[in-house]
């Protein structure tokens, strides 16, 4: 599809979300790419016909855009997208002054294809795109998505019609993301995996917080991967990481202790901490089996899944490390299980745990080039 912009002698061609400028001359013929233009429209063309008619009522109409302060990103199309208001009635480019919210473009109807109805493009993370979390983070109803690599991460909340950007305040990549309420205020929190350590995101509703004293303090880290893990069964979200110089940590949720000195309180559901959140989570790792010198401490991996493999109600985890490793939660801390059965080759690849033929056991699905 192409649409077609026609005034003094040139036009302005949008295909296949990109600008070309064409002349036309008695004896000659020109034509160039004008990526620049990117940054008033960097949408479908099948939606700009409907705008420019919109715009020509006198509406105004919100449009899908290139921020245009990196021409080398605009030339390669990897520049960060924005949504402008755009009217026949304001002719000057200010993007400071009709900025709308970072996002893309809406969905889109899909013809002909089983089991899917709609599309829309998504924002880039990359280099290095590692993979999406989905959470209906706002309580909406709607499935919302963190999309997170080694260039940034980026959370879209799903409006219903189209995808908008929620500001995270983050400056690094990630490489896992993970969601749960940790602190049973019954909205769902962000766990990341980066290259700067776990951070932790509490969700505030419309925006979020690092909470930086909730977790335990180290002198260094290479966090390859996170999970959230309710270990052992008090309702609260534990947290379990793959540590490169550390091996497996567990960081156990204290959001239902009670104070030094009291009696134990119901724990049937999560209690908050204070405000602060300050030493939400201890390091019980060595206690479990895990740490420096437990379970997976002799192996990198870059990927955990948990589901109760054995039916014990226990929640045991597959680490991504070796062949795959498959270890069970016990009463008396993780051991590897023995002749698992598993085996696949790791490295960028996110197995899934889920019971695909419906009989009430957990099955393993292990994407393979």
């Amino acid at each position: 599809t192409a649409v077609f912009f026609r005034g003094g002698g040139a036009g302005e061609v949008c295909i296949d979300k990109y600008w070309y400028q064409c002349y036309a001359g008695a004896w000659w013929r020109m034509s160039h790419a004008e990526p620049y233009l990117l940054r008033t429209f960097a949408g479908r063309p099948q939606k700009l016909a409907s705008i420019v008619a919109t715009m020509l009522t006198g509406q105004e109409v919100t449009v899908p855009c290139m921020v245009g302060s990196d021409k080398k990103a605009l030339q390669l199309r990897t520049a960060r997208l924005q949504r402008l208001r755009a009217s026949i009635k304001v002719t000057d480019y200010n993007a400071k002054r009709d900025f709308v919210g970072w996002g893309v473009e809406e969905f889109t109807p899909i013809a002909g294809m089983p089991g899917f109805t709609h599309q829309a493009p998504l924002d880039r993370v990359s280099p290095g795109a590692a993979g999406i979390a989905a959470a209906d983070f706002d309580g909406d109803g709607k499935t919302d998505f963190c999309l997170y690599g080694a260039g940034r991460v980026v959370l879209l909340q799903n409006t219903g019609g189209s995808l908008a950007e929620v500001p995270l305040g983050l400056k690094c990549g990630a490489r896992a993301a993970d969601w749960a309420d940790c602190n049973g205020d019954g909205k769902p929190d962000l766990l990341l995996a980066t290259p700067e350590g776990p951070k932790l995101l509490l969700n505030q509703g419309k925006t979020f917080t690092e909470a930086v004293a909730a977790l335990p303090v180290t002198g260094y880290a290479n966090v390859t991967a996170a999970a959230w893990i309710d270990y052992d069964g008090d309702r609260r979200p534990d947290i379990l990481l793959a540590d490169g110089f550390r091996g497996l940590r567990l960081y156990r949720n204290r959001s239902g202790d009670p104070p030094t000195g009291a009696a134990p309180k119901d724990t049937k559901k999560p209690k908050t901490t204070k405000k602060t959140h300050a030493g939400l989570f201890e390091d019980v790792s060595d206690k479990v089996g895990l740490g420096e010198s437990g379970v997976g401490s002799t192996v990198k991996g870059d990927h955990l899944a948990v589901a109760d493999v054995n039916g014990d109600g226990r929640p045991d985890f597959l680490y991504s490390a070796g062949t795959g490793m498959l270890v069970i939660n016990t009463p008396r801390g993780f051991v590897k299980a023995k002749s698992s059965g598993v085996a696949y080759r790791p490295a960028r690849i996110a197995p899934a745990f889920g019971d695909f033929n419906g009989d009430g056991r957990v099955d393993l699905f292990v994407p393979q080039p």
